[in-house]
């Protein structure tokens, strides 16, 4: 194997890639295999974000599981999303990929924001999907992938004005259990 060292690239006048920005990690010579970074690189920028967001979709459905006690695979999930859109995943595609994982899932309109709406995956105004873990008072506990606990508490004023009302709750179905 090849030590991880920066892969030589032409710079181009259209393209922003530098040498820096695609290194090489143990890439066996015998199997002629392209780095990562490298294969990413040839995608197009609009493609490399919608699969980005299909992921991190993929990712945060399989998280949701997870709390709800059911062990996911992101590659699982990320076929139910197969003929979405590019960028978007719709909450009918987020309920599909819940139950891929063996969980019943149901998409709602809130009328009102309530402790037993949680948890659930709340789709914002903007677009934005959360994992709401629940609610105490006029505080919401979300779920956030950089805070040292993976959560962050929210408060009412700042959350209700951007939830469009819409989410996505599952539950387990008898096959789980």
């Amino acid at each position: 194997t090849m030590s991880a060292k920066a892969v030589p690239t032409k710079k181009a006048a259209s393209s922003s890639v530098t040498q820096s920005s695609v290194t090489q990690s143990s890439v066996t010579q015998s199997s002629g295999a392209l780095p990562v970074q490298a294969q990413v690189g040839k995608t197009p920028a609009k493609k490399r974000s919608a699969v980005t967001k299909h992921v991190q979709r993929a990712e945060l459905v399989a998280t949701y599981a997870s709390k709800l006690g059911v062990t996911a695979m992101v590659s699982d999930i990320l076929e139910a999303f197969t003929g979405q859109p590019d960028e978007e995943v719709s909450v009918d595609a987020l309920a599909q990929g819940l139950e891929v994982c063996g969980l019943n899932a149901d998409v709602t309109v809130l009328a009102s924001i309530t402790p037993k709406a949680w948890p659930a995956l709340a789709k914002m105004t903007s677009g934005h999907v959360i994992l709401v873990l629940s609610q105490k008072g006029d505080v919401i506990t979300i779920f956030d992938r950089s805070a040292p606990d993976q959560t962050a508490e929210v408060p009412m004023y700042e959350f209700a004005p951007f939830f469009s009302g819409t989410v996505v709750r599952a539950g387990k179905s008898l096959a789980t259990l």
